[in-house]
């Protein structure tokens, strides 16, 4: 039996999920139709466009369409590595430090608490939001293994993609 491997999104208001298979068979159109379907309404979004390179596969949004997120930047991924939560007062944090300015790598650690979420493997909203706030492509090193690209685009959307390590599986409440 062939693994299942669920996507997550977290845009605009809450999170939801989207079967691989399903996601792959988008790519070179538009992810709207089916971020709705699944998102069960509230979803403030215009198209993403989707495309794949070999294995990898890539949405390009905008980033009002994400939450605004804490950019905490700390000292060394070190103190990115030490936290045991998400910083004191914030619910919806990514804390990051650079570790090479120069070549644009990053290590992040993202904590949605406000969604009832403590910590997220891989966010592609914090990524787009950074990525616009740096004004630059970056290369996220976050959580425990997930790489993600990001490449602000000439009409202020940024494209991201990358790979993600499933770490847990977890369930929501509605």
């Amino acid at each position: 039996m062939q693994s299942r491997h669920l996507i997550h999104f977290l845009l605009a208001v809450r999170p939801f999920f989207i079967p691989q298979d399903e996601f792959l068979n988008l790519a070179g159109g538009s992810f709207r139709k089916v971020a709705e379907l699944y998102c069960c309404g509230g979803f403030e979004a215009g198209d993403v466009r989707v495309r794949t390179d070999g294995d990898l596969t890539f949405i390009t949004g905008r980033p009002e369409w994400a939450p605004e997120f804490d950019h905490i930047q700390l000292e060394s991924p070190a103190e990115v590595d030490a936290l045991k939560g998400p910083p004191d007062g914030h619910d919806l944090a990514g804390a990051w430090a650079w570790e090479d300015e120069a070549a644009g790598r990053v290590r992040v650690r993202v904590f949605p608490v406000r969604f009832g979420i403590e910590e997220d493997e891989a966010t592609g909203a914090h990524a787009v939001r950074m990525a616009a706030l740096l004004d630059r492509p970056l290369t996220i090193n976050q959580g425990e293994g997930s790489v993600i690209v990001a490449e602000p685009q000439p009409d202020g959307s940024v494209e991201i993609g990358g790979r993600t390590e499933l770490v847990e599986t977890r369930e929501y409440p509605s």
